[in-house]
């Protein structure tokens, strides 16, 4: 069977734990944790884990309206 989202996501999360646990560098893990936690949270859980472009485009396309909102541009 091929790896989820649902599977990767949970292998990442204890990767971000145990980073945390051992006292290392856990930016990276702590990121991608929730990248494929917002993706669950969207449905994508049963999908190939390339799938998280979605949740991460939707994000861009989310902070380009916040900054022409701020900049009252279009």
């Amino acid at each position: 069977a091929e790896a989820t989202i649902r599977i990767i996501s949970s292998d990442v999360g204890l990767l971000a734990e145990t980073s945390r646990d051992l006292g290392i560098g856990a930016e990276f893990p702590d990121f991608a944790a929730g990248v494929f936690r917002r993706a669950r949270n969207a449905g994508l859980s049963a999908e190939e884990p390339s799938a998280v472009i979605k949740v991460l485009r939707e994000a861009a396309a989310e902070k380009s309206i916040e900054r022409t909102e701020a900049t009252g541009s279009l």
